[in-house]
């Protein structure tokens, strides 16, 4: 079921190939839709782009509901990542997106672009990939209808999503065994 007030986090370096600016049109959307949410963008950018997202969410009525915290110390991500019932990842394309692996350890379902490396690392029970076609030369980004449903379709499973990202994230990306099979390698070329 979906909680009472669904909270959003979005964290990177805000920019436009970050999907930042996405997220602002995600949060747009659940409010045309009657969804009851708060936001949290958090990440650095320069005045410019600072100055744009900041335009853009009063453009679309925003500002009771989507915060721009900036840059933030990790202790405090950490702790809003566990405060937040889904993260938002709409970014052009990423390779290995560690914001990603951070909440799913911290059991949010992921809203994300199906492009980069992001599809590994999330699956598809852990969240809802949007398709977006890898293109350097034209940024492609999700459509508005796919945006809205796919975090509708979150929103009413982020309980089970969350708890099959958090095992997802400590199954496949717990460091420790890692760390064991190095040293079973160091360990047998040392002898």
């Amino acid at each position: 079921t979906m909680p009472d007030r669904l909270q959003l986090i979005h964290s990177s370096r805000l920019s436009e190939g970050k999907g930042t600016f996405l997220v602002v049109e995600v949060c747009a959307l659940l409010r045309d839709r009657g969804v009851a949410f708060d936001a949290r963008i958090t990440g650095g950018a320069d005045a410019e782009t600072m100055a744009r997202l900041h335009a853009l969410i009063a453009e679309r009525g925003l500002e009771n509901r989507v915060k721009v915290l900036g840059r933030i110390p990790e202790e405090e991500l950490l702790d809003l990542l566990g405060r937040s019932d889904v993260l938002i990842h709409l970014s052009k394309i990423d390779s290995y997106p560690l914001i990603v692996l951070e909440a799913m350890a911290c059991g949010l379902p992921v809203l994300y672009s199906a492009n980069g490396g992001v599809p590994e690392l999330v699956g598809t029970e852990t969240g809802v990939g949007l398709e977006c076609p890898e293109d350097w030369e034209t940024p492609r980004p999700p459509t508005a209808e796919a945006m809205g449903e796919g975090m509708l379709k979150i929103a009413e499973k982020h309980g089970a999503m969350g708890t099959l990202a958090r095992a997802r994230a400590v199954e496949r990306f717990d460091i420790q065994p890692w760390i064991q099979r190095h040293r079973e390698v160091f360990e047998q070329l040392l002898k």
